[in-house]
C-alpha cells in the first residue's frame, strides 16, 4: 500500500523563497550607505527629522529634502519609511538594510501566493518554479542591496499585492478583497510611478486567469482608472508647487544617451536596441553595474548589426504572444507584464532620465520569471497534485538538474555581487571596469577616491589615491568634455595635493561651461583665498554669497579678504554679517576685534576681544591681540598681563616675546626687556 504523503499548506511552502531571500541579502546588512542612499537618507533634512518630517515627505516632491532639489518625481511611501527608521533607530544603515531584505522576503512570500493561484490545480512545483526562479535572479541585487532601491521594492510588492487580492476577490466577491486590491494599488503608485502599469497588468490577468463577468470586468478597470486620474492630478500639483522648477540636469544627455542627438530615427533605433540590452541582462545576468550613462551605450543608426538584434527581440516577442495566446496562458501573461511594466523607462514611449539601469529590471523580471518558468516545468512528467517534492525531483531529472543548476548559479552571483554594494569607494571600483565607457562611472570612482583619501581613512595612501583620482576624473572628461562636476572635482584634488594653480584653472573651466555653477565660485574663491590674493577671491566669493546669502562661513572669508587689502569696513560689515548669521564663533571675534583695531577704534576692539576671551580665555593669538590693543590704549600694565599670559599658553610665540619687552622697556624695565629678546632669539632658533 503506498504512503500518503503528507500535504502542507500553501503558505509553509511559500516559506521557503521568503526564507530563501533572507539567505541570500543577509550578507547586505553590515553595507553601508552608498549611491542614492545619501539623497533619500543621509542628506535629505525631512528624513533626518524623523517623525516630524513625514508631513515634508507627504506634501513635497522625492528628494527635495536634499536643498530643495526638484526631480520631478513624487515617492512618499518609500521616504516615510526611511523617516520612520531614522526616527527610531537613528543613523543606521544595517536596519535599513535589514528592512528592504524583510521586504524583499516579504514579497517572494507573495509572490508565491500569486502564481499559486495562477498556476490554479497544479503542483505546487510548478509555482515554486517560478518563484524560485525570481527570488534569486541576481538582478535584484540592487534594487534590495541599495537602500534607495526600497521604491522599487514597495511598488513590486504592493502591486503583486493588488494583482493577489483582486484576483482572490473575482471568486470570492468580497468588499474587503476588492478594498484592499485597490488600497495595495494606491500604495503602490505612491512608492514610484512606474506602477502605472499595474492599471494594464491587473486586468489582463482578471481576463485571462478568471470568469469574472464583463460588467466586474469594466467595474474593476474603472475603479483603477479613477484612482490613477486622483494620483495623477495629486503628482502634478506636488511636483510643480514646489518653490524650484524640475531641475534641467534630470534630463540631460548625460544622464541619458539618447538625448545626445536630435535624430528621432536614431533615437528610436537607439530606444529599440535597449529592449535587446534588457533581455541580454535578464538571461546572463552576469557583469553588472550601477551605472549605464553616456557614453556606455552609444547612440545607434538604423542601419546597424545592434538594430537588427532590437528586431530580432520586438518580432521574437510578438510571435511568442502569437503562439501562446491560446496554447498556453502563464506565457502569454508573463510576455505582456514583462513589455507592460518595461514601458515607462524603455525610452521609447517618451523620455526619461536615464540610458538604462539595472533597477528597472527589478518589476519586469517577474514576467520573465513567469516565461522561463513555466518552459521550464514543460520539461515535468506524469506530475500528480500529491506527488511529495521528492518524487517530483527524483521522477524528473532532467527538470531537477536545470533548475538547480540555474538556482546554484544565480545565488553565488548574488551573494558576490551584493559584497560590491559594500560603500562607494567598493561599487565604483568595480564597476569602473565594467561601465568603461561611462563618464559617470570613471567620476563617481575618482570623487569617491577624493573623498575618501580626505577622510584620513586611506592608511597613508592619500597622495597615491589622488593621483588616481585625477586620471579617473580625467577619464570622465575624455568621454564627457562638459562634465562640469568632473572638473569641479578635479580641482578640488589639485588643491588637495596642494597645486592651488592647476585647482585654480579647473575651477575655472567650470565656469567657462557653466556661468551659473556656483561651486565653481566657492572653491575658486576659497583657492584664491588661501594664496592670498584677496582681491581675486572677493568677487568669486561674493557671487556665491549672492547665491546662498544665509552661509555664515562665506562672510568670514571675504571679510578676512577684505582685510587682507586692507579695507577694513568692508571687512567689518562681513564678518558682524558671519557673527549674525552664524552666532558667536572665536575666529570671526578675532578678526573683528583685528579688524576695528586697525580702524583705530580700540575701545570697540577690546569689547570685541573680551567677547572671544569669554569663548576661549587660553587663545594665544586673541590674548596677544588683546595686549597690543592695550598698548594703543596707553595701558601698559594690561598689555603685559596678556602678552604674559600669552606666552604661557604658546611658549614658542616669538612675537608675544618682543612685544612683552617693548611694554617692559615702556614702564622702565631694561633688564627684563633685554632676557626677553634673549629667550626670543632662542625661541627663533629651535
Amino acid at each position: 500500500m503506498k504512503k500518503a504523503v503528507k500535504k502542507y499548506p500553501e503558505w509553509m511552502i511559500a516559506l521557503i523563497p521568503a526564507i530563501l531571500a533572507i539567505v541570500l541579502y543577509v550578507n547586505t546588512i553590515p553595507n553601508k550607505y552608498c549611491l542614492d542612499d545619501y539623497c533619500v537618507i543621509v542628506n535629505n533634512s525631512y528624513v533626518q527629522n524623523g517623525f516630524s518630517g513625514i508631513p515634508k515627505l507627504v506634501s513635497t516632491n522625492f528628494f527635495n529634502g536634499m536643498g530643495g532639489f526638484n526631480d520631478g518625481l513624487y515617492r512618499p511611501v518609500p521616504m516615510v519609511t526611511y523617516a520612520i527608521e531614522y526616527g527610531v533607530f537613528g543613523m543606521n544603515p544595517a536596519v535599513s538594510h535589514a528592512v528592504n531584505m524583510l521586504f524583499f522576503s516579504l514579497t517572494s512570500f507573495i509572490v508565491f501566493l500569486l502564481m499559486r493561484k495562477l498556476f490554479g490545480e497544479k503542483h505546487n512545483i510548478f509555482a515554486l518554479t517560478v518563484t524560485l526562479l525570481f527570488v534569486t535572479h541576481p538582478i535584484h541585487t540592487e534594487v534590495v542591496g541599495n537602500i534607495k532601491g526600497r521604491d522599487d521594492l514597495l511598488a513590486f510588492v504592493f502591486g503583486i499585492l493588488a494583482m493577489f487580492y483582486l484576483l482572490r476577490n473575482t471568486s470570492e466577491k468580497s468588499i474587503l478583497t476588492l478594498v484592499l486590491g485597490l488600497v495595495f494599488y494606491v500604495l503602490s503608485l505612491l512608492s514610484k510611478e512606474s506602477s502605472l502599469m499595474f492599471l494594464f497588468v491587473i486586468p489582463i490577468m482578471i481576463s485571462l486567469f478568471t470568469k469574472a463577468s464583463n460588467k466586474s470586468q469594466w467595474m474593476l478597470i474603472a475603479s483603477l482608472s479613477v484612482i490613477t486620474v486622483i494620483w495623477l492630478v495629486a503628482r502634478y500639483l506636488i511636483v510643480h508647487s514646489m518653490p524650484n522648477p524640475i531641475d534641467s540636469g534630470v534630463f540631460s544627455e548625460l544622464n541619458n544617451s539618447i538625448l545626445s542627438t536630435n535624430d528621432v530615427v536614431s533615437r528610436a533605433a537607439t530606444g529599440l536596441y535597449l529592449q535587446f540590452l534588457y533581455l541580454a541582462k535578464l538571461v546572463v545576468p552576469f557583469w553588472l553595474s550601477h551605472d549605464y550613462s553616456y557614453n556606455q551605450i552609444p547612440v545607434i543608426g538604423i542601419v546597424s548589426f545592434k538594430f537588427l538584434l532590437a528586431l530580432i527581440v520586438i518580432f521574437g516577442a510578438l510571435a511568442i504572444l502569437a503562439v501562446t495566446y491560446k496554447r498556453n496562458k502563464l506565457i502569454f501573461f508573463g510576455v505582456l507584464f514583462y513589455f507592460l511594466t518595461l514601458a515607462t523607462v524603455s525610452n521609447i514611449v517618451f523620455y526619461i532620465g536615464a540610458t538604462f539601469a539595472e533597477r528597472f529590471l527589478f518589476t519586469p523580471s517577474f514576467g520573465f520569471a513567469i516565461v522561463t518558468g513555466s518552459l521550464l516545468v514543460l520539461l515535468l512528467k506524469n506530475v500528480k497534485t500529491n506527488d511529495s517534492f521528492q518524487q517530483v525531483f527524483a521522477g524528473n531529472k532532467a527538470f531537477t538538474a536545470i533548475l538547480f543548476f540555474v538556482l546554484i548559479v544565480y545565488s553565488v552571483t548574488t551573494l558576490s555581487r551584493n559584497r560590491d554594494w559594500k560603500d562607494n569607494l567598493s561599487l565604483y571600483a568595480t564597476d569602473v571596469n565594467r561601465s568603461t565607457n561611462s563618464a559617470r562611472a570613471h567620476y563617481n570612482y575618482g570623487s569617491a577616491l577624493m573623498a575618501n583619501a580626505e577622510s584620513g581613512e586611506n592608511g597613508g595612501k592619500k597622495m597615491e589615491m589622488l593621483q588616481t583620482a585625477s586620471v579617473e576624473l580625467k577619464k570622465a572628461l575624455a568621454i564627457y568634455a562638459g562634465y562640469t562636476d568632473a572638473y569641479n572635482n578635479l580641482g578640488n584634488v589639485y588643491s588637495d595635493m596642494g597645486q592651488k594653480d592647476s585647482a585654480i584653472y579647473y575651477y575655472a573651466q567650470t565656469l567657462k561651461m557653466d556661468s551659473g555653477y556656483m561651486k565653481g565660485y566657492f572653491n575658486l574663491g576659497i583657492n584664491y583665498y588661501s594664496l592670498g590674493r584677496y582681491a581675486e577671491a572677493i568677487p568669486m566669493l561674493g557671487k556665491y554669497a549672492m547665491y546662498k546669502p544665509e552661509t555664515p562661513q562665506i562672510y568670514y572669508y571675504i571679510g578676512n579678504s577684505y582685510g587682507g587689502i586692507g579695507k577694513f569696513d568692508e571687512a567689518i560689515i562681513c564678518l558682524e554679517k558671519n557673527l549674525t548669521l552664524g552666532g558667536e564663533n572665536l575666529e570671526t571675534l578675532v578678526l573683528l576685534g583685528k579688524a576695528y583695531g586697525f580702524k583705530k577704534q580700540l575701545d570697540k576692539s577690546v569689547e570685541i576681544f573680551n567677547r572671544a576671551f569669554q569663548l576661549d580665555p587660553n587663545n594665544s593669538d586673541l590674548l596677544f591681540n588683546l595686549g597690543l590693543t592695550y598698548t594703543y590704549l596707553g595701558q601698559p600694565a594690561k598689555s603685559i598681563e596678556f602678552f604674559q599670559r600669552s606666552i604661557q599658553v604658546s611658549p614658542s610665540f616669538v612675537p608675544a616675546y618682543y612685544e612683552l619687552a617693548n611694554a617692559y622697556d615702556r614702564v622702565g624695565k631694561g633688564s627684563e626687556a633685554a632676557i626677553l629678546r634673549l629667550q626670543a632669539a632662542h625661541q627663533q632658533q629651535k
